[in-house]
């Protein structure tokens, strides 16, 4: 069996490069990944367009290591840095009915608004009633459009999520412009539902 060894150059588009050129030049790895377009660097992008500051592209990485090959790979081109927007996406969801030793799908669903792209890194909430809540947060486009502002909301199903025909809003400000990241919610044990999410 052939190993691969993977390292880690990046966390964030501002992430410091010394570690990344010492793994380079002395780690026994075969590739190094750089990381650049995580939670933090969106929401430092988004804090710098809501201020209406300049914000620069991404540095490029020389990283020419002397002995051997290591790849650079790059994971960037999904988010537009002069608009701060994201390119178009479809939503899929999967199902397993053995816990996950097996899957079916993916099966594309139409959210119930615009996004036009949408933050999705939560599991699906399933309420006592069966109801089933997806929270997610809505993120502009490529070019900047963003019709129903940013906001974290729930895409609600009641088939077991065959359709997502409505939502509810879980949190929203679009007078001071906050931008939530990566909500998660629970039913409580008398009924209400908690979202919790973190603001840059």
């Amino acid at each position: 069996m052939r190993t691969i060894r993977i390292g880690s150059g990046a966390g964030y588009s501002g992430d410091r490069i010394e570690p990344a050129v010492e793994l380079a030049e002395k780690g026994d790895i075969g590739y190094l990944v750089f990381e650049c377009l995580g939670e933090r660097t969106v929401a430092l992008a988004q804090q710098a367009l809501i201020h209406a500051a300049t914000h620069p592209r991404e540095p490029g990485f020389d990283l020419t290591p002397r002995e051997r090959e290591v790849r650079a790979l790059m994971v960037e081109g999904l988010n537009n840095p002069e608009t701060g927007g994201y390119v178009e996406q479809d939503l899929m969801i999967a199902r397993s009915g053995d816990r996950g030793r097996t899957w079916r799908g993916p099966d594309v669903f139409a959210p119930p608004l615009v996004g036009p792209c949408f933050e999705i890194c939560t599991p699906i909430t399933v309420l006592a009633n069966g109801t089933w809540l997806l929270s997610t947060s809505t993120w502009q486009g490529w070019d900047g459009y963003c019709p129903n502002g940013i906001r974290t909301l729930a895409f609600v199903s009641h088939d077991r999520g065959a359709t997502w025909p409505t939502y509810v809003d879980t949190m929203v400000n679009l007078a001071d412009e906050i931008t939530y990241w990566e909500s998660k919610m629970l039913q409580l044990r008398d009924g209400r539902v908690l979202v919790v999410a973190w603001v840059p």
